[in-house]
């Protein structure tokens, strides 16, 4: 197993897509959150072997099977439509009869 910032950025998110907060898996696992949340955005260059192991052993605990998680990282494809652009009512405007002066 590679300790890397982009395994523990993956961990991270399969317990987020299993219904885990950022906050409860800084809390239980014993790793502060601005880090989880640092590694979980992809603002981290790089991640000590104590924090991995931390991450790696709480993932272990309470990942959801390999198969569900290989599920929920797949992204359906949806067509997207494009936004319907507004469309503005138009008014009539009458126009103002010239009016003679004496």
């Amino acid at each position: 197993m590679e300790k890397t910032v982009e395994r523990a950025h993956e961990m991270i998110h399969d317990l987020v897509r299993a219904g885990f907060s950022g906050e409860k898996i800084s809390r239980e696992a014993g790793v502060s959150s601005p880090t989880i949340g640092q590694i979980r955005n992809g603002k981290s260059g790089r991640i000590t072997e104590k924090v991995f192991d931390k991450i790696w052993n709480y993932w272990s605990e309470h990942a959801p099977p390999k198969d569900e998680r290989e599920a929920a990282r797949e992204v359906p494809e949806t067509p997207v439509e494009p936004p319907q652009k507004a469309v503005r009512k138009k008014t009539m405007k009458t126009p103002v009869e010239a009016t003679e002066t004496p």
